[in-house]
């Protein structure tokens, strides 16, 4: 432990008077889940809602991304998605099998017909063949977020927290940075939202010198 004359000359140097912090919210598993559970799935809507939720969640999608995706643009058996990122660059991601669950249950809804993935729901809960806009996806998300009691979050918080979830489990930055469809993987390491106390455990495990 430091004493209190050791302590003294720390004391007096002025703190910093500001940092760059990242932007976002990285979600926790249990937010996560938090946030697609609060879907009701007696609904056409929460079902919808469900399904882009937890496809946005366990894939890390762009909003642009998730409204342009049609039916055929995943293998229900094996789980592929191709998907078209900006650029018009392609990748291959895989969709997890509960996910995969959610989406059969939507689009046993929607109807099997190709087209569009995410369409708008009608007043009376009615399904049509209208895709879904980019603006449409953040009040989705803002809605039910809300809704899970954790205020107000934004779809690019949904691919930080995919982001995040991978890095806390040890995934590679440039595996991440592909499945993301980033050019620059330190666009990539801004994405993922490491809290103070993980900093401070990595600090704590370098020798006292």
């Amino acid at each position: 432990m430091m004493s209190l004359d050791e302590y003294e000359p720390i004391r007096q140097i002025p703190s910093p008077s500001g940092s760059r912090l990242k932007k976002g919210v990285g979600l926790t598993v249990e937010q996560q889940k938090a946030l697609v559970d609060v879907c009701p799935t007696t609904t056409n809507k929460g079902l919808r809602d469900a399904a882009i939720l937890a496809l946005a969640l366990s894939t890390g999608l762009r909003r642009s991304e998730l409204v342009s995706l049609n039916v055929s643009d995943i293998d229900y058996r094996s789980g592929e998605m191709m998907v078209t990122g900006k650029g018009n660059k392609q990748r291959k991601l895989f969709v997890k099998r509960s996910t995969l669950k959610r989406l059969a249950r939507y689009i046993q809804a929607r109807g099997y017909h190709d087209g569009a993935l995410f369409t708008s729901v009608l007043k009376n809960g009615g399904l049509t063949n209208a895709r879904l806009s980019a603006q449409a996806i953040y009040n989705i998300v803002a809605e039910n977020s809300l809704r899970a009691g954790l205020g107000i979050i934004k779809p690019h918080d949904l691919r930080k927290s995919f982001g995040t979830t991978l890095d806390r489990a040890g995934t590679s930055l440039t595996v991440i940075k592909d499945l993301l469809g980033h050019s620059d993987i330190s666009t990539t390491d801004d994405y993922i939202m490491r809290s103070e106390t993980e900093i401070r455990d990595a600090m704590h495990s370098v020798p006292d010198l």
